[in-house]
């Protein structure tokens, strides 16, 4: 049984076809529970008296979105009465019928009588009119009750801010007390040192890997092997002191050595860090690692923090590039090199179909960057974790000359996974413009 929570409610008046609505509503709860602990009656609610108890029962279960269905043309106060009571998430949802004879249960002018109310509200809401019967319906269905969910998710989620950010890294500039409001995500300092004093001490943790192949041929030396353990228990006991999952982390230049004396540096142990199970942002991006958080959330898959670092628009196809990506992200661990000096780590991702996103701030508020794109299988060697995504939606030439002409930030993320109507429904939710290509 899924951890994740949704209340399901079907609403309607006596006089229209109530038993129809309580089959769609059987339909959806059937659905709705492939990813979800559904909680909420299995009869249509007709009154205020019976909708009452009904909200209790929800409050009660610590549900972070409801799917409230116009099973049949409702009440008018019920939309809001649930969306004050319980204070989540809304997703709205109605279904054609059969208009052949008559209007029998008027679910989409209900849905539309729902959807002003609580666009008036300002209440968190995003629609779906579609057959849950229909596997087009159903998967559109979750995924907008999946985007419902993370935006409850992202509530009280902590980000670790290591340091600030890179010199001059002004995309990764954020609004701290706009994150809160707006998504409920609070930002907790922490400083450099908790890093730079414990790579001083000495102390090590063994890295992940058997072998040490490099780029160049032949393997790192012992003392590279050594001094990675080294910024690898560094890192990790300065994340392990505190209670998040998500970090920015000004990694350069304080804690990239300068000193060529030094054959090692902390962009593999970032790696590490990442596939034991934390979303990192390099450079101190913060809004960077909220929408690693969001992927991650929306995906139960590892994302990759990425720039765009080349484009062919005749393949439509652009190149991801970065360090810091967990290994698990790797096409083949074979194919992982380290970089002679012991500062690179190398390797292609893993192929499949998945989204760029960036959660971006712009003239004081937030928006959202939505692409499609698929990382192909072949093999990319750029001394870092690089793929090559064709982007089948929009042409990668026009998707770089947006992220050029629109002000958007250098850095994206990658993750695989067909998220992109759960990442337009989340925009619809919290507030924010969305561009998707």
């Amino acid at each position: 049984m899924s951890s994740r929570s949704l209340g399901l409610i079907s609403v309607g008046l006596p006089w229209f076809d109530v038993p129809v609505a309580e089959t769609v509503l059987a339909t959806t709860r059937s659905v709705l529970e492939r990813r979800f602990t559904v909680v909420g009656p299995d009869k249509v609610v007709t009154t205020e008296q019976e909708l009452k108890p009904v909200l209790a029962e929800l409050r009660a279960a610590n549900v972070m979105a409801v799917v409230f269905q116009v099973g049949t043309f409702p009440n008018g106060n019920m939309p809001a009465w649930t969306a004050e009571a319980l204070g989540v998430p809304i997703v709205l949802m109605g279904f054609p019928e059969d208009l052949s004879v008559e209007v029998a249960n008027n679910s989409l002018c209900g849905l539309n009588m729902a959807t002003y109310t609580l666009t008036e509200l300002g209440h968190p809401h995003t629609h779906v009119f579609a057959d849950p019967s229909s596997e087009a319906g159903a998967e559109k269905l979750l995924s907008h009750a999946n985007a419902a969910v993370a935006l409850s998710e992202l509530r009280g989620t902590v980000v670790g801010l290591i340091g600030s950010r890179a010199p001059g890294f002004y995309p990764a500039v954020f609004d701290e007390l706009l994150l809160r409001r707006q998504f409920g995500v609070r930002v907790e300092h922490v400083g450099l040192h908790e890093v730079t004093d414990r790579i001083k001490d000495g102390t090590s943790k063994t890295p992940p890997h058997d072998a040490f192949p490099t780029i160049e041929g032949g393997e790192l030396s012992a003392e590279s092997v050594t001094w990675l353990g080294r910024y690898y228990r560094a890192i990790t006991a300065a994340v392990e002191k505190h209670p998040y999952t998500a970090w920015a982390i000004k990694d350069w230049p304080e804690m990239t050595p300068r000193d060529s004396g030094i054959p090692a540096g902390m962009w593999p142990p970032l790696s590490w860090l990442q596939d034991d199970g934390y979303n990192i942002a390099p450079e101190g991006d913060v809004n960077g690692a909220v929408t690693m958080e969001l992927l991650a959330r929306l995906t139960g898959n590892v994302p990759f923090f990425s720039d765009v670092s080349g484009v062919d628009p005749e393949r439509s196809t652009l190149t991801l590039w970065h360090y810091g990506g967990g290994t698990k992200l790797a096409r083949s661990r074979d194919e992982i090199r380290f970089g002679a000096n012991g500062r690179e780590l190398e390797f292609t991702l893993a192929p499949g179909a998945g989204v760029l996103a960036r959660l971006g701030y712009s003239k004081g508020a937030y928006r959202l960057l939505v692409v499609e794109v698929e990382v192909l299988n072949e093999r990319v060697t750029l001394r870092r974790a690089a793929g090559n995504a064709f982007t089948p939606r929009t042409n990668a030439a026009d998707v770089v000359e947006e992220m050029l002409g629109g002000g958007w930030e250098h850095h994206v993320s990658f993750v695989h996974g067909d998220v992109v109507e759960d990442l337009v429904a989340f925009g619809r939710l919290a507030g924010v413009e969305v561009t998707r290509l």
